[in-house]
């Protein structure tokens, strides 16, 4: 059981802009990294670094300070830079999380809908490693939904190639 203490409630002030963001940009299907993705969020805009360079998920960032968040200003101008979130393992660690998050709440209709089926297809990625992508069909408040649940790596334990 968790207890609410009033540092609790500053650590999800601070957080909730970062996790907003990653949210957007799997929602919009936008990529969020960039070539230059890691130090420290240029604040305000350097014109010197182009924003396309730095990625989106770092862009939008910036776009969010220069539109008035100032907790999330304060939290990037005061955090230790190990502590500020937007690395790469600390937004792998967020996406993670709602990845878990929405598996969850798909799995609870699943297990409550009068239909369903699983689907597999597999495919190569960009580095031509056979990877099968796990969907699943079913009805829930009389609706058809088709939600894809997760890549697994395909592994031929034949020895056939």
């Amino acid at each position: 059981m968790f207890v609410t203490t009033p540092c609790d409630s500053y650590t999800r002030r601070r957080l909730r802009p970062i996790v907003e963001t990653v949210l957007l940009c799997g929602k919009q299907n936008i990529a969020m990294r960039g070539h230059r993705d890691g130090g420290a969020l240029n604040m305000p805009i350097e014109e010197s670094v182009s924003r396309t360079t730095e990625g989106n998920f770092r862009a939008l960032l910036q776009y969010r300070i220069s539109g008035g968040d100032s907790t999330l200003q304060k939290h990037l101008e005061t955090a230790s830079k190990n502590a500020t979130s937007i690395r790469k393992t600390k937004k792998n660690i967020v996406i993670s999380c709602i990845n878990d998050l929405i598996s969850q709440q798909i799995v609870t209709q699943v297990k409550k809908a009068r239909f369903f089926t699983a689907m597999l297809d597999k495919t190569a990625d960009i580095a031509n490693v056979e990877q099968a992508s796990i969907c699943v069909r079913y009805v829930y408040n009389n609706m058809i939904n088709k939600r894809f649940l997760k890549f697994a790596a395909v592994i031929d334990r034949t020895g056939l190639g």
